[in-house]
């Protein structure tokens, strides 16, 4: 009964963040080659995450699937996170500064991963992936909702 229930819970933020970011839910994604990612805007890919704990432990290799799936497209790779209180968004600071202003504090540290979550303020990451340094920003999915 519990799977079924965060199998329902994860169905729900995809539909939520497609609502908020006015995209689609990509049909059966991650099934095959042809559907990449969760969430389908114009300007966005979206790899959306769910989990009940309070953070969620973001790693090199999520961001790089993400990022190549969404590059090779021409959309912006944005990572979307739900943990049990906190929607948050991971994206490029290059990407993040295009769209909103820059309102976050310096970088953190150097990491190949890192935990979201404890804040809803934005925070820039030096994320550290097969060798290449990348400035990441973290910051309340509720910024990119348009009016």
């Amino acid at each position: 009964m519990i799977l079924k229930k965060k199998c329902l819970e994860w169905k729900e933020w995809e539909n939520r963040l497609s609502a908020l970011l006015q995209g689609k839910v990509v049909y059966r994604s991650g099934a095959g080659q042809i559907h990449k990612a969760d969430v389908r805007t114009e300007e966005f890919l979206v790899e959306a995450k769910y989990t009940t704990a309070t953070t969620y432990s973001f790693k090199s290799i999520e961001w790089n699937k993400i990022k190549r799936e969404a590059l090779n497209v021409e959309l912006i790779p944005l990572f979307a996170i739900k943990t049990n209180k906190y929607e948050l968004g991971v994206m490029r600071v290059v990407d993040y500064a295009e769209i909103l202003p820059l309102d976050f504090t310096p970088c953190i540290e150097k990491k190949n991963s890192f935990a979201v979550g404890g804040t809803v303020h934005s925070a820039a990451v030096t994320f550290k992936h097969d060798g290449i340094e990348e400035e990441l920003i973290v910051f309340p999915l509720s910024r990119l909702v348009k009016d």
